[in-house]
């Protein structure tokens, strides 16, 4: 044959895959795999703060994760590329090469080989981008429609690349590879291999010898939970036992407000101690930027391993967690797997977060939660979110058995997430640590539960209906126990709280104050005297011990409602609620307390510069929401 010509002969008697090919390829993908890690990182170093706050075991971390990660995925990558030839050399020597001639034109070869690579990177790549970002899920008909199209377009585009014979490219990144592969790649490899371990030998070490002296924090945050329905809040049906026992051995705060009624920036707010203005995330399905620092981001720097189970709001960007498990609308799940994770972890000093979906929408917990007070209810009403929206589209009033059939309901749910806290507090009886733990307990928000115009959630709401949340702490032998404090508290007062309790420096950035002081002191302090909360840039209000003053200055009415074509929910230019008198803020009393509402404004107007929240036309652009975030978001009644 020709030199152009494979002499299967010859080819038969060589090895399959030589040894040397096989270290040569694990070599340039471990080259590979560092080049990209070391590209991810320092991209990350450039977004995150961390250099900016001194977090550099952060740095560290960030690093580890990307090499391992980047690294382990070059090496998987390269196995399968060798599994795949040594399949395709064994095919062609037992099959093929008696019977078949290959006639390879070299000045083609690479050609193909670049446009090969050129439509995998556009095949893959390209298709992720788009079916993450602007497609429904991936077997989605018009998914599916799409990604064939995609498919077409790289098959046209390799063929027009094999024609434009950019074989001539090809050979001048080869020959250039071929003198990086002489001198670099197996050094790199072998630098980058012993690199990464000892960045993995280094954080263990680092772990045991500098472990963290404070105490783990256990956090517990309820979907949708009002205040006034826990037992240990005065609510007459005993819905909360295990919270209770919780309050009754630690702090119950009776006066904290979140500042959005929305899961993502109210968590978020928890979470980073700033308003939703100014952390981003002001809207579900608005992702966390870069530039901002967390309390998880926090804790791991300073060594506590992170995990987070979550329940809901798992596609939000929770940055600091070494361990995240999503099971949306499961409470069982999160729990169970919540307590696998304790228990492989628990000797360490850890930051475990459970995020619970119950009792958010709809109010149908399972048995025999779903019967428990209201036993004998005959009625139609079954709590789903269709007969809900249809009672608030149309302001539908209710009679008292169904409304209290729908509470009952609500309640049952709450009792049911109480369940579970007490298996999960069981455990860590069980397991030694429950003594050496803060557990907080507090919610992202309430539930509006037909007390304004018959609606029952809380998207809506602007009132403290859906924003008071319950909040208790619990540290034994630091914290007092029984004690309740009447102060008005914020939830971006929690963050800074948990670092006190944790003796863990409190970063000049977070906007809450710690609580501490009102904890140990019996003096009423003068800095908690004011709750500022907002809905969505357009709605300002403010809350003290006697009042809630709600401004609507552009006179903005939500319509938070699937199917609505006008507001189902009227807000006033100007509401003033006197809640000592009118705790279900059912009266407007604005217009006879003129000189209260002018007081209130000017603390509003004081309140960072309050005129940017309002204007649309430029800070307050709208974020791109990822297509099946926005899905996702549809099915819970949270997008229309």
């Amino acid at each position: 044959m020709g030199a152009g010509h494979i002499d299967t002969q010859s080819s038969r008697k060589k090895n399959i895959v030589s040894r040397e090919f096989c270290f040569n390829t694990l070599s340039l993908g471990v080259a590979i795999g560092s080049i990209l890690g070391f590209i991810i990182f320092f991209s990350r170093i450039i977004a995150y703060q961390y250099i900016k706050y001194n977090m550099f075991r952060s740095l560290i971390l960030v690093f580890q994760t990307v090499l391992n990660k980047w690294i382990i995925l070059s090496i998987l990558v390269s196995f399968l590329f060798l599994i795949i030839v040594f399949i395709a050399k064994l095919i062609w020597q037992l099959f093929l090469s008696n019977i078949i001639e290959v006639h390879i034109r070299i000045e083609n070869k690479g050609s193909i080989l670049l446009a090969g690579i050129v439509c995998s990177i556009v095949f893959f790549y390209g298709g992720w981008t788009i079916n993450n970002y602007f497609l429904p899920h991936k077997f989605h008909p018009i998914s599916l429609i799409s990604d064939l199209v995609l498919l077409l377009f790289t098959i046209v585009l390799g063929l027009v690349l094999v024609r434009l014979k950019c074989g001539n490219v090809f050979n001048v990144i080869k020959n250039i590879f071929n003198i990086i592969k002489a001198n670099y790649i197996k050094k790199t490899a072998i630098v980058s291999i012993i690199s990464l371990v000892i960045l993995n030998l280094f954080n263990v070490i680092d772990g045991k010898i500098n472990a963290p002296k404070g105490p783990n924090l256990i956090f517990l945050s309820i979907e949708t939970t009002r205040v006034d329905h826990l037992s240990c809040y005065g609510y007459d049906r005993k819905t909360s036992p295990t919270i209770d026992k919780l309050a009754s051995e630690g702090v119950l705060f009776s006066n904290m407000f979140v500042q959005r009624g929305l899961t993502w920036p109210s968590l978020t707010s928890i979470m980073t101690s700033l308003d939703p203005v100014e952390h981003g995330v002001r809207d579900n399905g608005w992702m966390l930027p870069p530039s901002m620092i967390s309390l998880a981001e926090i804790l791991q720097n300073n060594r506590y391993k992170c995990g987070a189970f979550l329940a809901n709001a798992g596609d939000a960007i929770w940055r600091g967690f070494d361990y995240k498990r999503v099971a949306e609308q499961n409470d069982v799940e999160i729990t169970q797997k919540a307590i696998e994770w304790l228990k492989n972890n628990y000797k360490r000093r850890i930051f475990l977060w459970i995020h619970y979906w119950e009792p958010h929408k709809p109010y149908q917990p399972p048995k025999p939660y779903d019967r428990i007070f209201d036993p004998n209810y005959t009625g139609m009403m079954d709590g789903s979110g269709k007969q809900m929206d249809a009672i608030a589209l149309n302001k539908i009033k209710l009679n008292e058995a169904d409304l209290n059939h729908i509470i009952s309901l609500y309640d049952g749910s709450i009792l049911c997430v109480d369940d579970l806290v007490k298996k999960l507090l069981t455990v860590l009886k069980a397991l030694g640590i429950e003594k050496n733990s803060l557990i907080i307990v507090t919610a992202d928000h309430g539930e509006d539960l037909y007390q304004h115009h018959c609606y029952f959630y809380h998207a809506a709401s602007i009132y403290d209906s859906s924003l008071h949340v319950p909040f208790i702490i619990k540290l034994p032998n630091k914290v007092p126990n029984r004690r309740r404090i009447d102060e008005i508290v914020e939830s971006i007062d929690i963050a800074p709280t948990i670092l006190d309790l944790l003796s863990i420096p409190i970063p000049s950035y977070f906007k809450g104050n710690s609580l501490t002081p009102l904890m140990f002191s019996k003096n009423r302090a003068n800095n908690f005297l004011y709750a500022y909360s907002e809905w969505k840039d357009k709605i300002l209000s403010i809350r003290t011990d006697k009042y809630r003053y709600i401004y609507n200055p552009t006179n903005y009415h939500p319509k938070e409602i699937e199917g609505a074509t006008e507001t189902t929910y009227p807000i006033e230019k100007e509401e003033l609620y006197d809640v000592m008198k009118d705790p279900k803020e059912s009266i407007n009393i604005v217009s006879t307390n003129r000189d209260v509402a002018q007081d209130l404004m000017k603390k509003l107007s004081d309140w960072n510069n309050f005129q940017s929240w309002i204007d649309d036309d430029g800070r307050l652009k709208e974020m791109e929401v990822p297509v099946h975030v926005r899905e996702r978001l549809r099915t819970l009644g949270y997008v229309q």
